[in-house]
């Protein structure tokens, strides 16, 4: 019978830290998105642009935050 290998618990120091700095990256997030939003009938007036002209640039913001979030991670 085989010997069970036991892997060694994984220490993190500053998990407070760590998890505080994660909170506070996530809100930033959300409030980034929510801004976009709001800034939509600004934008659209401004340049004269269609609601389907102008949801473009929420969803090309959305796209480029879900490939930056990994790449930052």
């Amino acid at each position: 019978m085989a010997a069970a290998i036991s892997k060694p618990n994984l220490e993190v120091p500053n998990k407070g830290l760590l998890t505080v700095s994660l909170m506070v990256s996530t809100t930033m997030q959300m409030l980034d998105t929510t801004i976009a939003n709001v800034a939509l009938p600004h934008m659209q007036g401004s340049l004269s642009a269609s609601q389907d002209q102008i949801a473009w640039v929420l969803i090309s913001y959305i796209v480029a935050a879900a490939i930056a979030s990994p790449l930052s991670g």
